[in-house]
Formats: C-alpha cells, sequence, structure tokens
C-alpha cells in the first residue's frame, strides 16, 4: 500500500507514485488524513473529506483527472470517517467533490 501522507510539511504529489506503479495496480483506496502518522505515538485520523486536510483540493482534481485519462478501469474506494454516524454530511460531500472532480476531467 502506497501511503501518500508520509511526507511532512511537503507539497503531495498523488500522481507520482501511481506512475510509479503504472499498470501493476488494479486498485486505490484514497483517504485523506489530518495529522502525520507515526508508530505507536501519534494523533492521526483517516477518513477526513478529501481536499480538507493533508492534500491539497487542485492536488486531487488534477489526481483524478489522471486517473480518468491513463487508468480508467482503475477501481478505487474513497475512504470517509463521517464523526457523526447518524449524520452523512461528510460523506455527503466527499462524493460530491470526487463526482465533481471525475465530471471535470
Amino acid at each position: 500500500m502506497l501511503k501518500l501522507n508520509s511526507i511532512k510539511n511537503k507539497k503531495i504529489n498523488p500522481i507520482s507514485p501511481i506512475q510509479k506503479i503504472g499498470e501493476h495496480s488494479g486498485f486505490l483506496h484514497i483517504s485523506d488524513t489530518t495529522g502525520l502518522w507515526v508508530p505507536n505515538g501519534s494523533v492521526f485520523k483517516e477518513g477526513v473529506i478529501p481536499g480538507d486536510r493533508r492534500i491539497r483540493e487542485e492536488s486531487l482534481a488534477k489526481f483524478f483527472n489522471y486517473i480518468t485519462q491513463e487508468h480508467p478501469n482503475i477501481r478505487m474506494s474513497v475512504e470517509i470517517y463521517n464523526k457523526d454516524f447518524r449524520d452523512p454530511t461528510e460523506s455527503t460531500e466527499a462524493v460530491r467533490r470526487v463526482i465533481g472532480w471525475l465530471d471535470k476531467a
């Protein structure tokens, strides 16, 4: 699994890892995060709304454009963790953003 969120204080380019693995992957798991993951010592949360935290919206827009153009048959899942499972607002916003990026591609 490629971790796109492992570079501290640097602009994250989510396209670069996909270019490196090329056609060797058929599935992508996409998750924006808060904080940095440090084994046994970090405050780290996966599944925030894509574009709200470590990976910028413009980077994700470029990423989805690249995927649409270069890997149109790849399968993806977008991880979203709602703060309140009775209120799907965060999931709804995440899906709206991803569909918007895919529509623009």
